[in-house]
């Protein structure tokens, strides 16, 4: 069994094994102060420089991925980022871009040990959340500043803006826009022109549509907090993506299955089985679907199926099912 197969079977058992053994209620998380919210921050935010100028970015995942403004670099020959203790890492290449939202991806080349990532919300802030911007304003590198959200906003072709109630320098550009809670509402654009004296930002949900990995991911972190429903959308993102979608519907299966939508979840479950159509887990998940449905008969299908590619899961499911169903 290759090294992506064992990390496959781990993380199945794992968690559809807690799942099937848990309440399915999210997680609230509390607020922070704007204290802790820079503390937390200010690691994962990058100045980026070009040869044309300078702007913000910030990882998104642990493997080196950085976001920022399309516009930064844009044209650039050369691009390198500098984080928070002074250190420059040079950026590989530009992995995605989105011109229309003024949104690009960059791969920094950067040991492990040296990113601090920010996970990216994936829903439209209210009106009047407080937010704090970490960026780079007039090459004050790593500044904190705080308001909230004044509004939502359309200017055509462009929707969902989130219009921020703080003002946006140059060199801003590109600055995660965090709620209390450290997630990423938002990506600061500046201004729009014939909107000169009004800032604005890009919400973060524009940025899951760039990368499968980054999508995956977010949905990983957002997930294992409990917020499930946020953890559907980012997998959603993946799986629009284009890219072999198969973590991300597993991701998303689990995360319909902890919110009691167990029919959504055997849909992702069945499409997964495209993918990995021998892989024993798959069927010990749909079967604990079909249980939480009331479905004993389909239940006992999934376990006639697992009982040739893995005796003891199958073991585990049969156990299940004579659990809830007497007549087996």
């Amino acid at each position: 069994m290759n090294s992506y197969r064992l990390f496959l079977v781990i993380l199945l058992v794992i968690s559809f094994s807690v799942c099937a053994s848990q309440s399915f209620a999210g997680v609230e998380e509390k607020t922070r102060s704007i204290e802790e919210i820079a503390e937390a921050v200010i690691p994962c935010v990058v100045v980026v420089r070009t040869d044309k100028g300078s702007g913000t970015g910030f990882f998104v995942t642990y493997d080196g991925k950085v976001m920022t403004n399309f516009h930064v670099v844009e044209g650039a020959q050369k691009i390198e980022v500098q984080n928070h203790q002074g250190e420059i890492f040079p950026v590989k290449k530009i992995l995605a871009r989105d011109e229309k939202n003024d949104l690009a991806l960059l791969l920094v080349d950067i040991p492990k040990t040296k990113v601090h990532s920010l996970t990216l919300n994936p829903f439209l802030p209210r009106k009047g959340t407080a937010i704090v911007v970490v960026g780079n304003p007039l090459n004050f590198a790593f500044s904190v500043y705080c308001g909230y959200v004044a509004n939502i906003v359309d200017i055509p072709p462009l929707k969902d803006l989130i219009q921020l109630d703080v003002t946006a320098y140059p060199g801003s550009s590109g600055s995660p826009v965090v709620n209390l809670r450290g997630e990423v509402i938002g990506i600061v654009k500046g201004r729009y022109q014939g909107w000169e004296r009004i800032n604005f930002a890009i919400p973060a949900q524009k940025a899951l549509q760039l990368d499968y990995e980054v999508s995956v991911e977010t949905g990983d972190r957002l997930a294992s907090r409990g917020k499930y429903a946020e953890a559907i959308e980012a997998y959603t993102g993946a799986i629009n993506c284009g890219f072999r979608p198969f973590k991300a519907l597993y991701g998303r299966a689990r995360a319909y299955y902890n919110l009691g939508q167990w029919k959504e979840a055997l849909q992702d479950l069945t499409r997964a089985l495209e993918f990995e159509p021998r892989l024993p887990q798959i069927y010990y998940a749909r079967g604990l679907c079909f249980l939480r449905l009331g479905d004993c008969s389909s239940a006992r299908k999934e376990h006639a199926s697992l009982a040739s590619l893995d005796a003891s899961l199958a073991q585990q499911l049969l156990n299940l099912i004579r659990g809830r169903c007497p007549e087996f």
